[in-house]
């Protein structure tokens, strides 16, 4: 125990190595060819939103969310987090949201939209991406990877935005105390997996304590054993610049791209 919460708080510390930069530190991003591709497109570094509540979008967000999906048929998109934004010609916006197909028997899932806005207001689809839970449980399979991680993960299908959930909400306050020198804002309650316990994730905007604090997006494991033990289990930061769509997408039509 003493020696995992050692090294999820060099990992905490390690945030700032990440922070809203889209992936390459200097306000570019991450894949240059991709960008040229793109006419510039691409252009500029993603940047977390931390201004306010991000279970609640902006109104310009909101308007261009509403815009785009209206487009989308055969799934029901609800956000849930508003991720980060990114300045190119107009303004790009990430957006996690839970999408239910609409079939008789509908699994919800998670996925980010990434929004496209150009200078005129025309809005698009630039990607969907599945924000797969299992990426960001567990770094290195060790200690929770065999015996806890065998069942699959629950999208809540009632939980839309707020607070978390009081049940998860007493967890997470919890396990939040484990680590040190920093800040921790839920964000988004993303789900569950019943094992021998309860595994829990939750969204949150991390901000390391120093001088200049710089906000991170992470993706926190908590696992609840039978007798109520908590433990936090782990702590993935999540990079926005790995949902970049893989070219831009003005033709009004929903294309996806491969992750």
């Amino acid at each position: 125990m003493k020696k995992k919460l050692i090294m999820l708080m060099v990992c905490t510390a390690m945030m700032i190595a990440f922070a809203g930069c889209g992936g390459s530190g200097n306000g570019e991003p991450e894949n240059r060819t991709e960008a040229a591709e793109n006419g510039g497109q691409l252009a500029g570094g993603w940047m977390v939103y931390a201004d306010g509540d991000a279970a609640v979008l902006p109104d310009e967000v909101q308007t261009a969310f509403d815009k785009a999906t209206e487009k989308l048929t055969g799934s029901e998109f609800v956000p849930l987090a508003y991720i980060s934004r990114q300045i190119t010609e107009g303004l790009n916006y990430q957006i996690l949201c839970r999408a239910t197909e609409v079939t008789a028997d509908p699994v919800p899932t998670l996925q980010v939209l990434v929004i496209g806005q150009d200078p005129e207001d025309s809005v698009d689809v630039l990607n969907i991406a599945d924000f797969d839970i299992s990426r960001y449980t567990d770094s290195d399979g060790a200690d929770i990877g065999n015996a806890r991680l065998d069942g699959g993960w629950e999208v809540p299908e009632d939980y839309t935005k707020g607070e978390l959930p009081e049940e998860v909400k007493a967890v997470y306050e919890k396990a939040i105390q484990q680590v040190g020198g920093s800040t921790f804002t839920p964000m988004a309650y993303l789900g569950s997996q019943v094992v021998a316990g309860t595994n829990y994730v939750v969204l949150v905007e991390g901000e390391l304590a120093s001088d200049d604090p710089v906000s991170n997006i992470q993706v926190v494991t908590i696992y609840e054993d039978l007798e109520g033990n908590v433990e936090l289990t782990n702590i993935c930061t999540l990079d926005p610049a790995e949902f970049n769509p893989r070219l831009s997408i003005r033709t009004g039509s929903l294309r996806r791209w491969p992750n």
